[in-house]
Formats: structure tokens, C-alpha cells, sequence
């Protein structure tokens, strides 16, 4: 596909800035959420650290979320618990 072909598809989709960088954020952070491991996203992409991996891959405020929850009934049971 030339580039005009591919800015006009773009221009036609409403994207307005498109870099081809931020489809690595997309990809790891989409894994990420969907239940893959570091470890499996680090070997599947290449990267020699999970450092990296960590840098493209972002969980969701609702993903956290999520566990947080989890956390916070840990804790209210614990102090149920010890009264």
C-alpha cells in the first residue's frame, strides 16, 4: 500500500494522528488485560527485558480496578477478622 492510499485511509477513518509506534502500546496492553503473562507477551515481541514489556503494556483503570477490589476485601475481612 503507498502512502497516499494509506493517509487517505486514514483521513477517511477520522484518525487524525496516526503513529505506527502506539500500535506496540496497543498490542501488549490488549494482551495484557485479556490474561496473558509477561513473560508469554515478553517472547512472543522479542523484548529482552520485562522492563520493556511493562513500558508498551498498560493496564486499564478498570482492570486494576478489578483487583484492587480484591485487595480491599482481603483487608476488610482481615480486620473482621482480628476484632
Amino acid at each position: 500500500m503507498n502512502t497516499k492510499v494509506w493517509r487517505n485511509a486514514l483521513k477517511r477513518a477520522g484518525i487524525a494522528e496516526f503513529r505506527w509506534h502506539g500500535l506496540r502500546h496497543t498490542w501488549a496492553s490488549s494482551l495484557i488485560q485479556n490474561g496473558t503473562p509477561l513473560y508469554d507477551l515478553q517472547e512472543m515481541r522479542g523484548w529482552k527485558s520485562v522492563a520493556m514489556v511493562r513500558r508498551y503494556a498498560h493496564l486499564a483503570p478498570a482492570h486494576m480496578a478489578r483487583h484492587a477490589a480484591v485487595v480491599d476485601g482481603c483487608c476488610v475481612s482481615q480486620v473482621r477478622h482480628n476484632r
